[in-house]
């Protein structure tokens, strides 16, 4: 499985702010990855996350939201 990153240039400038964010998001998907490893065994995908939200969201939140969307591909899958 092949994961990508991204943080609008245009929302958050200083590229301090961006490789923060790609860096908890990272590690959001490190810490949560069973659920999709399970899902697409056998298979290759290729998943882009993009960060959409205008301000800064804290870990804990960035890991909820995280679980719901899953578990919203899990249903949809």
């Amino acid at each position: 499985m092949q994961v990508a990153f991204g943080v609008s240039k245009k929302t958050f400038k200083n590229a301090v702010d961006r490789n923060k964010i790609k860096r908890v998001m990272r590690e959001v998907y490190r810490l949560n990855r069973e659920y999709l490893l399970g899902l697409t065994e056998g298979q290759q995908v290729a998943l882009i996350v993009i960060y959409h939200s205008k301000k800064l969201l804290s870990f804990k939140v960035m890991e909820k939201k995280w679980k719901e969307a899953i578990k919203e591909f899990i249903k949809n899958a």
